[in-house]
C-alpha cells in the first residue's frame, strides 16, 4: 500500500485544528476533578471521622466504574437539552471519573511530606489554614505533579471515547478526512504523531512547574 504524503499533511492539519478544543476538554477535567478530589484527599489524609468512611466508600465506587460509563451517563442526562455545551458534559463525566487518580495524586504527596512537620508547625503556633499554606501547599505541588501529569495523559488518551457522544477531538477529526479516499493509515498516523507532540510538551511543563516549586522549597528552607 502507497503512502500519501500530501493527505497525512492534510489529515495532520485537520487534527491540529482540533487541539484547542481538546486541551479545552482536559483543563476542564482536571479542575473539575481536583476540585472533587482536592476534599476527598483531604478528608482522608487528616482522618476525618465519618466523612473518611463516606469518601472510602465512594472512591471505591467511582474506581469500579469505566470512565465511558460517566461518559454516556452524563450525555443522557444532561447531553439532550441543547443549551447544555457537550464540552463542559464531557469535562464533568471525565472529571468524576478521573477524580479518584487525581485525588490519590494529591493524598500520596501529603503523605509523603511527613506528619513531623505538620507537628513542628503547630509547636511554634501556627494555625491550621496557616500550617496548610506555608508548610503544607509549597511542598505538596512539586510532589504531586509527577502523578497528576500522568493523570494529564490518561485524560488525553481517553478523548477518542467522547466520540460516543459527538466530541471531534484530534484522532476523529483526522478519520473524517479519511471517510472521503479511504486512507485510514495516514489519518492514524497523523493522529498517533500530533498526541505524542503534545505528551512531550505537557511532560517538558510539568517538569519545568515542578522544578520551579522544588528551587522555591528549597530556597525557603535554607
Amino acid at each position: 500500500m502507497d503512502f500519501d504524503f500530501i493527505f497525512f499533511v492534510q489529515a495532520l492539519g485537520a487534527a491540529f485544528r482540533a487541539v484547542p478544543r481538546v486541551l479545552l476538554i482536559v483543563l476542564c477535567t482536571l479542575v473539575c476533578g481536583t476540585v472533587i478530589g482536592m476534599p476527598m484527599a483531604l478528608v482522608r489524609f487528616y482522618r476525618v471521622r465519618f466523612l473518611k468512611t463516606f469518601f472510602d466508600g465512594l472512591i471505591t465506587i467511582l474506581r469500579g466504574i469505566p470512565y465511558l460509563i460517566f461518559l454516556l451517563m452524563f450525555y443522557l442526562i444532561f447531553g439532550q437539552h441543547p443549551e447544555v455545551d457537550i464540552i463542559l458534559v464531557t469535562a464533568l463525566a471525565l472529571g468524576v471519573s478521573f477524580s479518584v487518580r487525581i485525588s490519590e495524586a494529591i493524598r500520596g504527596a501529603l503523605e509523603s511530606i511527613g506528619r513531623e512537620q505538620f507537628d513542628a508547625a503547630y509547636s511554634i503556633g501556627h494555625t491550621g489554614g496557616a500550617v496548610f499554606w506555608r508548610v503544607v501547599f509549597p511542598q505538596l505541588i512539586p510532589a504531586a505533579l509527577p502523578p497528576l501529569s500522568n493523570v494529564f495523559i490518561w485524560v488525553l488518551k481517553s478523548l477518542p471515547a467522547a466520540s460516543m457522544i459527538g466530541v471531534n477531538d484530534i484522532l476523529n477529526s483526522a478519520l473524517s478526512e479519511a471517510t472521503i479516499n479511504y486512507r485510514y493509515l495516514e489519518a492514524y498516523l497523523a493522529a498517533g504523531l500530533l498526541f505524542w507532540v503534545l505528551f512531550i510538551i505537557a511532560e517538558k511543563i510539568f517538569l519545568t512547574i515542578e522544578k520551579n516549586f522544588l528551587a522555591k522549597t528549597t530556597k525557603a528552607v535554607a
